[in-house]
């Protein structure tokens, strides 16, 4: 039976509804297995009386041969999976579908045809979810054989996902990859705003990286209000390192003004614990949940708290830093908690006496020693450097800051504004404090790469509007004019 001849027959039983429709769809099936079959306009002009055909005969029609077909038809073609979900009858058809999910033998095929359907399709996964067809996969009781098809589906459907009802039911069956990639979704916190907490209760039970993952994730959605702030300090006074980081690092998110930093500075009693926390998961290896010195980073805008903070405890977070450069985390996973460590350095700079600089300074060097080449780290590196030129005139800083970091010409790269402008007022100060430092054998790439990147900013939109990148303007000028480079 040639393709045309089957779908001759297919034509006249979704006409009459006479003949062997499950042979017919089984062949028509067989050939949509080859990918330029799935073209064939005949057929795709039929794929409306299919899902008619399917809904109206119900307990007559042969659902495993119908989804089957389907299957195959929307498999890589993406023109075909938007002809299914623009069809009349598609919301009545796909209701149909979910309710026929019950672990019949024509489930399986429900399920390669979901799972055929969803694969580079975001609209397809949104419209699914939308029809509670993602709850009734995930409380489906399925076969072993079934299982990769089954968590296939599902993982497509959490890739779009914003509901907590869908992300209770992947906790319910315990699929914690699954949690953690529907996590990084901005999922919809406000009715069911117990989810956290019940998500951290899970963490205490088992301190499994992907829930804490998840968790951490979740408190960083702008839905989150993260507001309770008693509970949260609690988790601080637990025994557990996993619930101590969430605890600090849930607050930190908290943190989205001046006003929410100081109540939170205000409930904080004890610094020094909150370092020796971290140095704890530093001794203890246990440093992705060093992301939580994104707490004391919120913090340090606080002049309450920055007065507050102990010389004792600057002292730990100096050898924190050692300790994580020990560890090469720049070349690793976590080289980002090296980064937001590096980060707490840069803020806390401005507020040095005159000793704790000195000491800084000292550190600074056997970091640079360990010869990342890593740009990020370098920046936050150098973002150190650049603040503590601004408050000591010291010669040796500006090779400190400047010598040993190569540029990027090619801005491969996205451009670092913040860095780039710190960099730039920092050069600016230097020349003014003394122009001989344009002799350095540093000096002339960095100008190159000054210039490069303020040619690049010229070319945006945004350029005679954004005060950061008039500002930087004006200091690249300012350098210019004093060592007679402006062109």
């Amino acid at each position: 039976m040639s393709l045309d001849y089957a779908l001759d027959e297919l034509r006249t039983i979704l006409e009459s509804g006479a003949g062997d429709s499950s042979s017919v769809f089984f062949q028509i099936g067989t050939y949509l297995r080859e990918e330029t079959n799935r073209a064939n306009e005949a057929l795709r002009g039929l794929v409306s009386d299919i899902m008619e055909y399917t809904i109206l005969k119900r307990e007559m029609a042969p659902l495993g041969d119908i989804y089957r077909l389907l299957a195959n038809f929307v498999a890589d073609s993406v023109p075909n999976k938007h002809l299914v979900l623009h069809q009349a009858t598609s919301e009545q058809f796909f209701a149909f579908t979910r309710d026929r999910i019950d672990g019949s033998n024509h489930s399986f095929f429900i399920l390669h045809f979901l799972n055929n359907l969803l694969l580079d399709c975001p609209e397809a996964s949104k419209y699914l979810n939308a029809n509670g067809i993602d709850l009734k996969v995930a409380y489906q009781d399925i076969p072993e054989s079934w299982q990769d098809v089954w968590t296939s589906v599902l993982e497509e459907l959490a890739t779009q996902s914003t509901s907590c009802e869908y992300f209770r039911a992947l906790m319910k069956i315990d699929k914690r990859d699954l949690m953690y990639e529907m996590s990084k979704n901005d999922i919809d916190l406000q009715n069911d705003t117990q989810l956290m907490h019940d998500l951290i209760q899970r963490v205490a039970e088992d301190d499994d990286r992907r829930l804490f993952d998840s968790v951490m994730n979740i408190s960083a959605n702008p839905s989150n209000a993260n507001n309770d702030l008693e509970e949260y300090l609690k988790l601080i006074d637990t025994e557990k390192m996993a619930l101590q980081a969430l605890g600090m690092i849930i607050m930190g998110n908290y943190i989205m003004s001046p006003e929410q930093q100081a109540e939170v500075a205000a409930n904080i009693k004890s610094i020094e614990k909150l370092v020796d926390i971290l140095i704890s998961f530093a001794e203890s290896r246990k440093v992705e949940y060093l992301q939580a010195v994104y707490l004391l980073n919120k913090l340090l805008g606080n002049r309450d708290f920055r007065e507050r903070f102990p010389k004792s405890s600057f002292l730990k977070m100096l050898f924190l830093i050692d300790s994580l450069f020990e560890y090469r985390l720049h070349e690793t996973e976590y080289k980002n908690v090296l980064k937001l460590n590096l980060n707490f350095h840069w803020r806390y700079s401005s507020t040095l006496s005159e000793d704790e600089a000195e000491r800084l300074e000292e550190h600074i060097v056997r970091w640079k020693s360990y010869n990342s080449r890593d740009d990020d780290i370098n920046c936050e590196l150098q973002k150190i450097m650049f603040k503590i030129i601004e408050h000591r005139n010291d010669a040796t800083l500006a090779n400190l800051a400047f010598d040993g970091f190569a540029t990027n010409h090619k801005f491969e790269r996205q451009l670092d504004l913040v860095h780039l402008l710190e960099k730039v007022k920092s050069l600016g100060i230097l020349v003014s404090r003394d122009s001989s430092i344009t002799q350095l054998p540093w000096f002339p790439a960095t100008m190159e790469e000054f210039k490069a990147a303020i040619d690049t900013l010229h070319q945006q939109p945004s350029f005679e509007t954004d005060p950061r990148l008039q500002l930087l303007d004006n200091n690249y000028r300012y350098i210019c004019a004093k060592v007679g480079e402006c062109k």
